[in-house]
């Protein structure tokens, strides 16, 4: 009887240390989705989560046949944290972390202040200079895409 009561505990204990894991990370993407104008509820949707990702970040999608490679697809997610922080304006250093610490980081990312500069900031050989020189929304910090007249996450009007 003891046995049973002490794997039903186990059992219990691990599902909910895996729920909180998830939400640490599953509600901040939920999060950064949406200031990167894309719709939050992408992040609760297994592939489409990522195929969503490689749109903030800049990728092309075919990159999604990286991720289901074994051991390769660990590499390819550094690219991807690496070019996520790099997005909201952070550093290369930020990407590792979110890398190796995504429950510490992601929420980081998710709830900070960092203004969404968008795919071109991921890009190689921009620095800090150029990277704050977009124009960004003068509510929400977001850099609206070309040709967007509201800003997709508070609505506040930046041009055209």
């Amino acid at each position: 009887m003891t046995g049973a009561v002490f794997a039903y505990g186990l059992a219990v204990t691990a599902i909910a240390v895996i729920a909180i894991a998830v939400l640490l990370t599953v509600v901040p993407m939920w999060r950064i989705f949406r200031r990167a104008g894309r719709p939050g509820w992408a992040a609760i949707v297994p592939i489409f989560s990522q195929y969503t990702l490689c749109e903030v970040v800049g990728r092309p999608v075919w990159w999604l046949i990286w991720l289901l490679i074994p051991y390769l697809n660990i590499v390819f997610w550094l690219i991807f944290a690496i070019d996520l922080a790099r997005a909201f304006g952070r550093s290369t250093g930020f990407g590792v972390g979110m890398w190796l610490l995504p429950i510490i980081f992601v929420p980081i990312l998710g709830y900070g202040s960092a203004p969404y500069l968008g795919p071109r900031a991921a890009g190689a050989g921009l620095d800090d200079r150029v990277r704050t020189s977009y124009a960004t929304c003068p509510t929400c910090g977001r850099l609206p895409l070309p040709g967007e007249r509201f800003c997709a996450q508070c609505g506040t009007a930046v041009g055209g």
